[in-house]
């Protein structure tokens, strides 16, 4: 994340630690989660979570989740509505959240839909 030095976007400096990591204590209080949902999220365990908050292993999953937020709150223009749009069910993803497709794996899929949305390209 050399871009957080750069030019910090909406979520950046609310999620890292000190050395630089992401840290997971701090993202899930960014994006109003619980820690075990994040852990969901990041396919490890709440306990892996809570031991080890900025673990080199959730770097990479953690680095596309907050990347995929500050370009939500980049588009809603304020991370509390990004927070809220987190949650909200979506008719395009079948009625469920983007969360709900996070804790069932979808990073990739969720992030994909983010940057059709982002880009103006329809689904």
């Amino acid at each position: 994340m050399t871009s957080v030095l750069e030019r910090p976007r909406p979520f950046d400096l609310d999620v890292l630690a000190d050395n630089g990591r992401i840290d997971a204590r701090k993202l899930a209080d960014a994006i109003d989660a619980a820690l075990p949902q994040l852990a969901q999220i990041l396919h490890v365990k709440a306990k892996n979570l809570s031991d080890s908050p900025t673990s080199r292993k959730i770097q990479d999953p953690a680095i596309k989740l907050v990347a995929m937020m500050n370009d939500v709150a980049d588009y809603v223009n304020e991370k509390r509505y990004a927070v809220y749009w987190l949650r909200a069910p979506r008719r395009e993803l079948g009625d469920q959240s983007a969360l709900d497709w996070l804790m069932r794996g979808k990073l990739d899929e969720i992030r994909d839909h983010v940057a059709r949305v982002v880009d103006l390209q329809p689904d």
